[in-house]
């Protein structure tokens, strides 16, 4: 009996050892330092930025805390290029409307032309109404994160997108792991930075980790301000994802918390689940204005300068 006992101890030995090679292997393949990271970073979110170009998603968000009974909204998003479209379904059985005017769905729409739109569908007539137009595009987009949270995009830290926040002026890395845990591998950078060239006072400091399995994916993140030394606020994500698809990790649950003081008081959650996702966006003619039943508005004339 001791031959078949030995044989296994061994086999079990040389297991271990290809397993512990392999984990040692994988994390040598991993940038070493925040530099190597940070030199190869843009390329991942570029990469990850090109793959959202063309998508489209369905989402139920459930929104809790803030002193507001929960609440519900089905969030309909689309991008094809330059082209956005989203529309929020808010929840018919409140007795209480999310807008005096009774609004049940808000889109916010980039059409071909480059023009930007917020329309509105009530349930005094049940047609959508053109609420604003010629946004700069600019405010739009500003609008539509806020809506539509780029937490479903693989590449956001909250509003920025994962260079934008360490090539941020003032940003300090404070601390950088790589390593293998029961979620697999992972990379974790903690920074700090001022929030504004002439804000001495006011600090946001945090913290923002990556899968490098999920082409460097943002997997979860945490961000507090700091003013005069005392930590007044902050906000928190953890995103989930249903594996890859043709390179592109597919996100299937996001939370977002937002929260008070240093003992980090829960003010609110925002729980995302991702009822659909697919690359293969409408047509173009689904983000013109008369896919809503409504005509696109006159070109503005500009003014001819005297001759």
């Amino acid at each position: 009996m001791t031959g078949p006992n030995r044989a296994c101890r061994v086999a079990v030995g040389v297991l271990i050892a290809l397993v512990a090679g392999a984990a040692r292997s994988a994390e040598t393949d991993l940038p070493r330092t925040f530099d190597e990271f940070k030199a190869i970073l843009p390329a991942k979110v570029a990469a990850l930025k090109e793959k959202y170009e063309h998508v489209a998603l369905t989402a139920q968000l459930t929104r809790t805390g803030r002193g507001e009974p929960a609440r519900k909204i089905l969030i309909d998003f689309a991008a094809r290029g330059d082209c956005f479209r989203a529309t929020l379904v808010f929840d018919r059985d409140r007795t209480e409307s999310p807008d005096p005017l009774n609004l049940l769905e808000m889109t916010l729409l980039g059409t071909p032309n480059g023009n930007a739109y917020t329309l509105g569908l009530f349930d005094l007539g049940g047609a959508y109404e053109l609420r604003k137009y010629g946004i700069p595009k600019s405010e739009y987009l500003t609008g539509l994160r806020r809506n539509v949270p780029p937490g479903f995009a693989a590449y956001y830290v909250a509003m920025d997108t994962a260079a934008e926040l360490i090539e941020s002026p003032g940003f300090r890395a404070t601390d950088y792991q790589v390593r293998c845990d029961d979620k697999g591998q992972r990379i974790r950078v903690a920074y700090e930075l001022p929030v504004g060239e002439e804000r001495k006072d006011l600090w946001k400091f945090g913290w923002v980790e990556f899968d490098p399995q999920l082409a460097y994916a943002v997997a979860a993140w945490e961000f507090r301000f700091r003013k005069n030394g005392e930590v007044t606020h902050g906000y928190a994500a953890e995103m989930k994802y249903d594996g890859m698809k043709d390179g592109m990790p597919i996100v299937r649950h996001v939370v977002w918390t937002d929260f008070i003081g240093d003992d980090r008081q829960v003010g609110g959650t925002d729980t995302y689940d991702v009822l659909g996702f697919s690359r293969e966006p409408p047509p173009s003619r689904d983000f013109m204005l008369a896919a809503f039943g409504i005509q696109e508005p006159p070109a503005e004339k500009k003014d001819t300068p005297p001759r």
